[in-house]
C-alpha cells in the first residue's frame, strides 16, 4: 500500500475532489490499489455533490453568493434559503 494513500483533497465546483496516490514510497505502481482507491474516490466526490454540506441532506449544487463573489456549493432546498456558507478563507462583508 502507499505510504500515503490520500495525498490531497478540498472542494471545487460545489463538490468534493481527493487525489490519491497509486505508487509504493519505492516508486512502485500499484495498479490494483489504484484501481480500487479511484473508485472509492469517484464515488464519495458523486456523493458530496448530492449532499447538503450544512445537514448532510440530499441536495444539489446551487450558485451562491452575495453579490460580490460567487462560488457553487452543495445544499438541500432548506439550508438554500439560509445565510450563505462561506468557502475557507472567503469572509462576508462586514464579519471578522
Amino acid at each position: 500500500m502507499p505510504s500515503t494513500a490520500v495525498e490531497s483533497f478540498g472542494t471545487k465546483f460545489g463538490g468534493l475532489r481527493i487525489t490519491v496516490a497509486d505508487r509504493f514510497t519505492s516508486g512502485e505502481f500499484d495498479g490494483e490499489f489504484a484501481d480500487r482507491a479511484t473508485a472509492l474516490s469517484d464515488a464519495a466526490e458523486t456523493a458530496s455533490e448530492h449532499t447538503c454540506e450544512a445537514c448532510g441532506a440530499p441536495g444539489r449544487i446551487h450558485l451562491r453568493g452575495d453579490g460580490q463573489r460567487a462560488w457553487m456549493q452543495a445544499g438541500c432546498d432548506a439550508c438554500r434559503t439560509l445565510a450563505p456558507l462561506y468557502p475557507a478563507g472567503v469572509r462576508a462583508r462586514g464579519r471578522a
